[in-house]
């Protein structure tokens, strides 16, 4: 029995070096992509010659220099109701740096980075199912080669379900998302002109309490400010620079609405919040 465990922890020693050698262990270890396509060949040069992601599987990807009109160019279409975040590792290092540009369907930048030198992960972003993103890969700085000049990298999605997500653009009170009773809804803010409604209609008389909730414990500079408002738009309360779970207490009548507002606290502070997800929690006391 001894001999047949010894030989059972060779083996996945073999397996993990394996792996690393192919530069792959960190994703290996996920359970995220269970396939990988191979992409280096392709004209992939603009965002209507974009190639698609498919689920559950990493894409390898070549740009052969540091020319813009050399970028790679993915799009990637959502399966679920949630949040995604986009994956980037470098196979083969020929420049100094990867960059990565994440755009909305409507070519709108949402997120950048412009110095991957190993693994980056882009914040999460919260769609509905078919919601379809465009990402760019280009290569940044010196070759380390005169010859072969080009940096192979593997990309990927990674979706979280989130059914009671809310839905962009849900930034006015008449696009609220909707709350329901004793269930999460989760949001995200995604840029400083970002701002999350929701709404919830009381089902019966009673005394109703609304909780935000950040437990990720990620520096998030000065957090959230929440308002809470009746259904005649008109503020009742508010909580400013949240940074733990806070909550809101309402007595109201059947039918009868009320909103909460959540935003950044501060311009100066915010770029750590965004893509950082947070809740909301209606409950009857």
């Amino acid at each position: 029995m001894k001999k047949i465990k010894k030989i059972l922890l060779l083996l996945c020693v073999f397996v993990l070096v394996s792996l690393n050698c192919n530069g792959i262990t960190s994703y290996a270890a996920t359970g995220n992509p269970i396939g990988k396509i191979s992409d280096v060949k392709s004209n992939n040069h603009n965002f209507n010659s974009a190639t698609t992601i498919p689920a559950n599987k990493y894409v390898q990807g070549r740009v052969e220099d540091n020319s813009p009109s050399k970028a790679d160019y993915y799009k990637y279409k959502t399966t679920e109701k949630g949040y995604v975040q986009f994956k980037v590792s470098r196979i083969k290092k020929k420049y100094e740096y990867l960059c990565l540009y994440v755009y909305d369907a409507n070519n709108k930048l949402l997120w950048e980075k412009d110095n991957i030198q190993d693994v980056t992960t882009t914040f999460k972003m919260n769609f509905k199912k078919g919601t379809t993103y465009y990402l760019r890969v280009k290569a940044r700085g010196y070759s380390s080669e005169y010859d072969a000049k080009c940096d192979e990298y593997l990309i990927w999605a990674v979706e979280t379900k989130a059914p009671y997500m809310e839905v962009e653009r849900n930034d006015n009170f008449s696009q609220a998302s909707a709350l329901t009773l004793n269930k999460n809804a989760t949001g995200i803010i995604m840029d400083e002109n970002d701002s999350d409604y929701f709404k919830f209609k009381a089902p019966e008389n009673g005394t109703y309490k609304f909780t935000f909730n950040y437990s990720t414990g990620e520096d998030i500079g000065e957090g959230w400010n929440m308002f809470f408002y009746n259904q005649n738009a008109e503020e009742l309360k508010r909580k400013e620079k949240m940074l733990v779970k806070t909550t809101f207490s309402k007595k109201m009548k059947k039918g009868e609405t009320a909103y909460i507002v959540l935003k950044c606290a501060s311009s100066y502070y915010s770029r750590p919040i965004f893509g950082e997800t947070y809740t909301v929690k209606v409950t009857k006391k």
